[in-house]
């Protein structure tokens, strides 16, 4: 794949992620996150948003998320 196709690709994937986060869907997430890699859930919720996304977009799944085929993201649950 191109790198401007990743860009978009991921560029979606972030929104995504950040609109998850608007609606308080992410929260489990977030705290997972936090314990894991030592972030701070307010100070560095933006850090925790991006290693989300990155995961989403190079794995295809992140802790209860994964992406379709069609880039969009559904929960496992």
């Amino acid at each position: 794949m191109s790198n401007q196709h990743n860009e978009k690709e991921f560029k979606k994937i972030m929104e995504q992620v950040e609109e998850l986060d608007k609606q308080g869907r992410l929260e489990a997430d977030i705290f997972t996150y936090e314990d894991r890699l030592g972030y701070h859930a307010d100070d560095d919720r933006d850090e925790i948003l991006f290693q989300i996304a990155e995961d989403l977009f190079e794995h295809g799944s992140s802790l209860s998320w994964f992406v379709d085929k069609d880039g969009v993201i559904h929960d496992t649950i």
